[in-house]
């Protein structure tokens, strides 16, 4: 039986990746044939030349097109053609249709497509499908509301069942994120939100299991010396 081999583009970005590596395991884990991912990281030499880099792979002829992996700073392509190409971000989209068209094979592509033209793109994974576009995208969408990501379930529910073992009080959860998608954050949102987390951990007896991301350095010290071990397990 033959080998199904997914390449999965990214920036490098931690949100990114999960999500690419996300669906390259839920094709794994479905498929009925062996399968062989590769991870491939990528960014543009120039990030302000994306736009035109999208351009140009969508809009390309073929002795141009092969220039184009040359725009980014990237780690070795496999020498064997892919089945499948899958990637998140602006940063790789480009390099994404490019290698499609490229090596002839499809390509899947989480998230935002960026006005690229419906025949650029096999499949867009999407949380809301724009009923509004073409017909030719409402083939190629697929809708789902789940963040796929690279963690498994098996692992989480371990670490989640240890938790509730060790936890004194029912624990709630807070994801906390940080400035992007045009909103901003100061100081005294953190210090509002440190104060309503202990008020509503007084209020129903329970203990936080608090995240931050990448994107909350600021708000992580402010949330570290606000709450204690009496609100935060």
């Amino acid at each position: 039986m033959s080998v199904l081999r997914l390449w999965v583009l990214h920036d490098g970005k931690p949100g990114h990746y999960s999500q690419a590596l996300g669906v390259a395991r839920l094709i794994q884990q479905r498929s009925q044939r062996p399968c062989e991912m590769r991870a491939i990281q990528a960014k543009p030499k120039l990030k302000l030349a994306n736009h035109a880099l999208r351009f140009l792979a969508a809009r390309a002829g073929a002795s141009l097109l092969r220039w184009l992996p040359l725009a980014y700073r990237r780690e070795a392509l496999p020498d064997e053609v892919p089945d499948l190409i899958i990637s998140f971000g602006g940063n790789v989209l480009a390099l994404n249709v490019a290698l499609s068209r490229l090596l002839d094979c499809p390509n899947l592509v989480v998230g935002n497509c960026y006005g690229l033209p419906a025949d650029s793109v096999s499949v867009n994974l999407t949380a809301f499908v724009d009923r509004a576009r073409s017909a030719d995208w409402q083939r190629r969408n697929i809708g789902s509301q789940v963040a796929l990501c690279k963690t498994e379930r098996s692992h989480c529910e371990r670490l989640g069942n240890l938790l509730w073992e060790q936890s004194p009080a029912p624990l709630w959860t807070m994801l906390v994120g940080g400035p992007g998608s045009g909103y901003r954050y100061s100081d005294d949102d953190w210090r509002a939100l440190v104060v309503a987390m202990a008020q509503l951990s007084r209020r129903y007896g329970i203990r936080w299991l608090l995240s931050t991301s990448r994107r909350s350095a600021g708000a992580a010290e402010i949330l570290r010396h606000g709450l204690n071990e009496e609100n935060c397990f």
